[in-house]
């Protein structure tokens, strides 16, 4: 395993991280490669390049108001020289104006490539189910259930 790259793409999705939690839409973005594939579960399947995808994410964030929350657990990270591919559990939702919390559990899978020196996410994956049927918002890793039937570490 390449520790380096391994280090450098936890640094890339921390950092992203803190752009969605953000709700900053034009640096959310900036971590995408030009031509990034991405397949989601809101309002279209695919989206194909940057600019399809940020006008997704600024339709998403209208949909979340309030604070954004966004955690990652059981992050794995698979790195060589010039690509790596990261899979993690996501809580993800917003505090409504309610102040009630509207949260779901999401599985998330991206692909990275170095174009011309800098990491960029070239593909992302966040489906919208944990397992076969069952909406993310009733799916918690916690629960003894969720991990036996997704084969989730305890």
């Amino acid at each position: 395993m390449n520790t380096q790259v391994n280090s450098e793409i936890s640094t890339l999705i921390e950092q992203w991280k803190q752009a969605v939690t953000a709700k900053d839409v034009d640096k959310i973005v900036s971590f995408y490669a030009q031509d990034i594939v991405a397949f989601d579960a809101v309002t279209a399947l695919q989206f194909k390049g940057r600019k399809a995808y940020k006008a997704h994410w600024q339709a998403c964030m209208e949909m979340c108001p309030g604070g954004g929350i966004f955690e990652f657990h059981q992050m794995n990270i698979v790195a060589a020289a010039d690509s790596a591919f990261a899979h993690w559990l996501a809580r993800c939702g917003g505090t409504g104006p309610d102040g009630v919390e509207k949260v779901c559990w999401m599985r998330v899978t991206a692909g990275y490539q170095r174009i011309n020196g800098k990491w960029c996410m070239s593909i992302g994956r966040p489906p919208s189910t944990c397992k076969a049927g069952r909406p993310c918002s009733t799916c918690n890793p916690d629960r003894r259930e969720n991990r036996q039937n997704a084969n989730l570490q305890p």
